[in-house]
C-alpha cells in the first residue's frame, strides 16, 4: 500500500539546473498532505490512528514513497481500513481467553449495549464455540489511496512542475 514518486532525470533532461530530488520530495509531501486532509474530513473514530499511520520516506535514488502503516506481509489496522475486509467469525477472538464451565465447555460472557461506557442496564451474551450469530459483516474500506493517486496525476504533478519551471514546459 504505497505510492512512489520518482520523476527521472530523463524526464527532466532539459532542466539540468533543477534538483530532481526536491521535485519528487515536493510531490510526495503534497500527496501526504492531501491524503491526511482526505482522511481527516471523512473519518471519525479511527481518524487519529489512520493519519498517524501515514508515512513519507526516501525510496532510493531520487524517489520518495508515501505509504500507510508498515509495509510487509501482515497489514496494519490502517491498511485494513483502507482496503476493507470481508466478513469474519468473531468467536475465535472472543474465546481466546475463554472460561470453562462445570461440564468442561468453553464460554465467554460478552457485554452488549449501545453505550459501552454506560453501566446502567447492562446486557450480556454468552459465547460458546458452536454458537451462530457472531459474524462481523465486514466493511468496504475507504480507498483513499485511489483518490490520492488521481489527485497526484491530475493536479499535484502539474502544480509542482509549474512551481519549479514557471510554466516553461
Amino acid at each position: 500500500m504505497a505510492i512512489t514518486f520518482n520523476m527521472s532525470s530523463n524526464e527532466l533532461a532539459l532542466f539540468s539546473d533543477v534538483n530532481i530530488l526536491k521535485i519528487n520530495e515536493e510531490i510526495a509531501t503534497r500527496a501526504l498532505n492531501f491524503w491526511t486532509t482526505l482522511a481527516g474530513q471523512n473519518m471519525t473514530r479511527t481518524r487519529k490512528y489512520y493519519i498517524e499511520s501515514l508515512k513519507m520516506e526516501p525510496a532510493g535514488g531520487t524517489a520518495f514513497r508515501v505509504h500507510l502503516g508498515e509495509l510487509g506481509p501482515r497489514p496494519s489496522l490502517a491498511a485494513i481500513l483502507e482496503v476493507g475486509s470481508g466478513s469474519y467469525d468473531l468467536k475465535p477472538g472472543f474465546l481466546a481467553n475463554a472460561k470453562t464451565d462445570a461440564n468442561g465447555a468453553r464460554y465467554r460472557i460478552i457485554p452488549i449495549g449501545k453505550d459501552p461506557d454506560s453501566f446502567s442496564n447492562p446486557s450480556f451474551r454468552i459465547v460458546r464455540p458452536g454458537d451462530a450469530g457472531w459474524e462481523h459483516p465486514g466493511f468496504p474500506g475507504w480507498h483513499f489511496q485511489d483518490v490520492v493517486v488521481e489527485e497526484v496525476t491530475e493536479k499535484i504533478v502539474d502544480d509542482v512542475v509549474d512551481m519549479w519551471f514557471g510554466g516553461r514546459l
